[in-house]
């Protein structure tokens, strides 16, 4: 319905967009060649994730979208977003001790 609607569509697009790029770029960070591309690839992840917290709220703000499903998403998208913050900061946290021990 969201990409049937003229007002709707372009942010339907954008949050197609950075949701399907958390999930690879989160795979990305399984097959990562060091520490620090995991964490570059994490933050990328974190990154998306969070614009897809902010389009879904921008989208029920604007009256775009409602209801329970929208609600959902919302807090699964806050709940992915607080995972991948944790995941970032032990990652560097990780990459730093690793750099003082070398």
């Amino acid at each position: 319905p969201l990409l049937d609607g003229i007002a709707s569509r372009d942010s339907a697009l954008q949050l197609r967009r950075s949701a399907t790029s958390v999930a690879q770029n989160y795979a990305a960070c399984t097959i990562a060649r060091s520490h620090a591309e995991f964490v570059a690839k994490i933050r990328i992840a974190l990154e998306e994730a969070d614009e897809s917290n902010r389009w879904l709220r921008m989208m029920q703000a604007a009256g775009l979208a409602e209801g329970d499903q929208l609600k959902r998403l919302t807090l699964e998208s806050m709940e992915l977003t607080k995972i991948l913050s944790a995941s970032c900061a032990t990652a560097a946290k990780n990459v730093r001790a690793k750099r003082r021990t070398q």
